[in-house]
């Protein structure tokens, strides 16, 4: 503003007329070219303000004609007249002699406009203070943008709704106001559309779209006066209540909300029935932070969907202490995968007749950076049920064949080593399986004959037609197909006949007491009985003494696996291990 006004005023000195001057036109002259609206103040005889002159860009700002303004004490100037901030800069100009902008915001009707004013004083040619020149530029559209934009930071563009930002902002504080009041506890409501993704795919994102809106209306119906509904993002909503005493309102709104969707909602003629999920925390359990309440109802929001359709679950500490572990872990695990902190162990099979090594058998450890070693009997079932199985055994393939391969460049393993592999039956059910494997030995130059995988009976089973195709292209790359823990799963001598299965492997349970129970003995007669008739190999698994090796070995067991032989080692071992059997062979 500075910049409009200073080059004015050497020419407002040489030109300020004293009152009933002829050269008051000149000033006019001069305030009408100012890009600025612009007003002349002199004082009054009761030592008040009397506006002079006023240009034509002040009666484009405050729509009334500037002639109205002449004369008038400041107090009735329309915009400016109540601002006892700008009087008081007005005064100060008039006795100090020096410039000053403010910034005021003037509300005489039902909008407000946002004004930057500077006064600057009008000299006279002995340099007394006789007017002084009020240039006003109207900030409203700016200060409108800012707004918006501010606004465009905390809310939900489509709902209007608060956002995550803001609604962690308004948890802090309602926090902060807890920790010295118990009569201002704090509780957090997280809701979750079951099936939207269902909607989404079926009706499309324009329904929605549609629905997110509806429903944002609908839920602000169930609220309190002064709650805080929120919308997180995709189908997940929140809703923040303060100065609450107990559990009981947060209860009470998750019923609000199921009793008023029970009532179907109508969209572009679509009547669509709609539950939530709904999981609740409070600052009643202790917890201060943002974070820890926010974590604790998403946490319960989760539980409530396992739980089936529109469920609440209010999170207890005690209740949900085993199950947040386990939801701790997957996240660990999540990470873990997808920052490669996982490595192989490699367990070799060892032919019985010969007791040299025959192959390796690649098995995934964890060790997380606090917890120390993950057993895989704990977090294989937590990959498996999120589904990170899938990526976690396209790491697994990949990594043992890098392994094979360097072996083999070493000089360390024969040319007719092999490495086995585990596929779950959910990675067999959704992955590329062919391309996978196909990637992985062209990546690593090595023969399909040096690959084995090994598949459970369970996936087998579940997808007959699918393990019908996928392994017979895996066998025409001359990969070895393993059926694992057999006798423990649903095959069948059809399923034996049908498939390009290479090897059996018989399961730990029955290994453990063929020695002490009969029954065992018998079983394991048969199926080694039954896979010499089909030609097929096999593999014991869990041998964990040397007996147990000798009476495989005359039972006529192919391969052998267990403690008795060696525990799963890392790379360095696996191939020492190779170099040290491949001079003296294993004796029992």
């Amino acid at each position: 503003m500075y910049a409009d006004i200073v080059p004015l005023r050497p020419l407002l000195a040489n030109a300020a007329p004293e009152p009933g001057d002829s050269r008051a036109f000149d000033v006019q002259v001069l305030i009408d070219a100012l890009p600025t609206s612009a007003l002349i103040f002199q004082r009054a005889p009761d030592h008040g303000f009397v506006c002079a002159l006023a240009n034509q860009a002040f009666e484009r700002l405050a729509n009334y004609t500037r002639h109205n303004c002449i004369g008038l004490t400041l107090p009735k100037i329309r915009l400016i007249g109540t601002s006892a901030v700008i009087a008081g800069a007005i005064a100060d100009c008039f006795e100090a002699g020096s410039a000053r902008c403010v910034s005021v915001e003037s509300r005489e009707d039902i909008n407000c406009q946002s004004l930057e004013c500077c006064i600057a004083p009008v000299q006279s040619a002995d340099g007394r203070v006789t007017r002084v020149l009020l240039s006003i530029i109207d900030r409203t559209p700016e200060r409108l943008a800012e707004r918006q934009l501010l606004h465009a930071a905390s809310h939900d563009n489509l709902t209007g709704l608060p956002n995550r930002t803001l609604l962690t902002e308004r948890i802090e504080r309602a926090l902060a106001n807890a920790k010295n009041n118990a009569r201002r506890q704090v509780a957090l409501l997280f809701l979750n559309i079951d099936r939207f993704k269902l909607i989404n795919e079926s009706l499309g994102h324009v329904i929605g779209d549609e629905l997110l809106i509806t429903l944002a209306r609908r839920l602000i119906g169930c609220v309190r006066a002064g709650d805080t509904l929120a919308r997180l993002g995709g189908d997940e909503f929140a809703i923040l209540l303060e100065d609450v005493q107990s559990i009981a309102p947060a209860r009470e709104t998750a019923e609000r909300i199921h009793r008023e969707l029970s009532n179907p909602i109508r969209i572009g003629g679509e009547e669509l029935y709609v539950s939530l999920s709904i999981g609740a925390a409070s600052s009643l359990s202790g917890e201060y932070f943002a974070e820890n309440l926010i974590q604790d109802a998403d946490f319960a929001m989760n539980r409530a969907k396992a739980l089936g359709r529109g469920c609440t679950e209010i999170y207890q500490n005690a209740e949900h202490l085993e199950a947040r572990a386990q939801f701790r872990l997957e996240t660990d695990l999540r990470h873990a995968v997808w920052r490669r902190e996982l490595t192989l162990n490699y367990q070799p099979l060892i032919d019985l007749k010969t007791g040299r090594p025959h192959s390796f058998e690649a098995l995934a450890r964890w060790h997380h950076p606090t917890r120390g070693f993950v057993s895989p009997v704990e977090f294989i079932p937590v990959a498996e049920s999120t589904g990170l199985i899938v990526e976690l055994g396209r790491w697994a393939l990949d990594e043992a064949c890098r392994t094979l391969a360097q072996w083999r460049s070493d000089g360390v393993a024969p040319d007719d080593l092999r490495v086995a592999v585990n596929v779950s039956a959910l990675q067999f059910a959704r992955d590329d399986l062919v391309a996978v494997v196909l990637n992985a030995l062209e990546r690593y130059d090595l023969p399909g004959r040096c690959l084995e995988l090994e598949i459970t009976e369970s996936a087998i089973a579940e997808h007959p037609q699918k393990a019908v195709d996928v392994l017979n292209q895996l066998k025409a790359q001359d990969v070895i197909i393993a059926m694992d823990d057999f006798g423990t799963g649903y095959s069948s001598l059809g399923a034996l006949q049908q498939l390009p299965i290479d090897i059996l492997k018989i399961d730990r349970s029955f290994i453990a007491g063929m020695l002490e129970l009969e029954e065992s003995h018998k079983l394991v007669c048969t199926v080694l009985s039954l896979a010499s008739h089909l030609g097929k190999a096999t593999v014991a698994e869990g041998i964990e003494r040397f007996d147990q090796a000798v009476a495989l070995r005359d039972l006529g067991c192919t391969l052998g696996q267990g403690y008795a032989f060696s525990r799963p080692v890392d790379n360095a071992h696996a191939a020492e291990f190779l170099r040290r059997t491949a001079a003296q062979a294993i004796a029992f």
